[in-house]
């Protein structure tokens, strides 16, 4: 039984931490570069008080479960998986808690970050809180652990096609369009995440701006960190034009072409964002400063993606080019910089970047 302990932990847990190593780094960035300790433990005391509000920390470690499901489904679809099939041969009472334990060590973070939650439900004497929290864990650890069986004893056959691969087999094929199916395909959970956690804080911000109604550098904050949250898009492009595009890295297509498809690429991918902008914003914000806003996110997801060329990064490394960027471009925005000028000169920097280093970029 141990030797298959292992083997699960190998097979599922420590390869689902390698490969979305770039996602934890930006969470742990974005999460605890700008709140520190103390400000995490105001927002803990205030959802203790609030239980209703827990909603909103539930529905991320839910879909954070579903991003480990996700991933588990799409090993056991590889040919080197399917010997995950054969645990069906252990007794079901020994196998679930094998699942459980696997399970639980893929829901590590939020169950670590719940403990906290829990402490301080418990220092304030909020029972009803406790109960939310306790409940809410276990029914999501149960639920995945109970849908993690299914994934591993079922048989899969790899050329099954999902109703979510049917469905983006009618978007477009064109070159622009290629690193959308593969987010559609293959990282749809993560998509999904970083689009809810980036439409929450911009409409937060732009809540707050039409309660003030005073300063419209607020909603180029909320744009600002929006964008820096998407981030982790750029660096799974680049991993994509790694892994998925070398062939298409010969096409006779100059860099300045490609330039204008990975700015459409962009372009679609914020499309959410500037659409919450929009609707959210017309009655109350100048269509001028709309437009010019518009263009921002597009220009540092470009500006992100293009500082991958000047020298191959991993995860860590690439985590520390949002971070840096978002705190530097807060306190030029904050200095009543046109967001119209650095929009324009993120995006000539990027293509300057791209135009002399595609060529030259190590894609081993």
């Amino acid at each position: 039984m141990k030797s298959i302990r292992v083997v699960l932990f190998k097979s599922l847990v420590k390869s689902f931490y390698q490969a979305n190593a770039g996602f934890f780094l930006v969470v742990v960035f974005l999460g605890f570069g700008f709140l520190k300790t103390p400000q995490h433990l105001d927002i803990a005391i205030a959802l203790a008080y609030h239980p209703s509000y827990y909603l909103f920390v539930l529905v991320p470690w839910l879909m954070y479960a579903l991003k480990t499901l996700q991933f588990a489904r799409n090993e056991k679809r590889l040919p080197s998986y399917q010997f995950l099939s054969y645990v069906s041969m252990v007794p079901k009472p020994q196998r679930l808690r094998l699942v459980m334990a696997v399970q639980a060590a893929l829901l590590a973070p939020i169950l670590l970050y719940s403990s906290m939650l829990v402490v301080v439900a418990v220092q304030q004497a909020q029972w009803l809180s406790l109960s939310y929290l306790v409940l809410g864990n276990l029914v999501i650890l149960f639920i995945a652990s109970r849908q993690l069986d299914r994934l591993i004893i079922q048989p899969v056959d790899p050329k099954e096609v999902g109703s979510l691969a049917k469905w983006t087999g009618k978007l477009p094929r064109s070159y622009s369009w290629l690193f959308i199916h593969h987010l559609f395909n293959r990282q749809a959970v993560v998509l999904l995440g970083t689009k809810v956690i980036s439409l929450a804080v911009l409409g937060g911000f732009i809540m707050i701006y039409e309660v003030e109604s005073t300063d419209l550098r607020l909603v180029s904050l909320g744009l600002l960190l929006s964008a820096g949250i998407n981030s982790i898009l750029s660096f799974h492009y680049r991993q994509f034009e790694q892994k998925d595009l070398k062939l298409f890295r010969n096409l006779p297509l100059s860099p300045d072409a490609r330039f204008v498809k990975v700015i459409l690429t962009f372009t679609l991918l914020s499309l959410p964002e500037i659409l919450v902008l929009y609707l959210n914003g017309v009655m109350a914000i100048p269509l001028l400063f709309l437009l010019k806003n518009a263009l921002l996110p597009i220009s540092l997801l470009c500006f992100y993606h293009a500082l991958c060329y000047v020298r191959p990064v991993n995860a860590e490394q690439f985590v520390k080019l949002p971070f840096f960027s978002v705190a530097i471009l807060f306190f030029v925005i904050l200095g009543h910089v046109d967001v119209l000028y650095l929009s324009t000169t993120l995006m000539l920097l990027s293509w300057l970047l791209y135009r002399l280093r595609f060529t030259a970029f190590e894609w081993a």
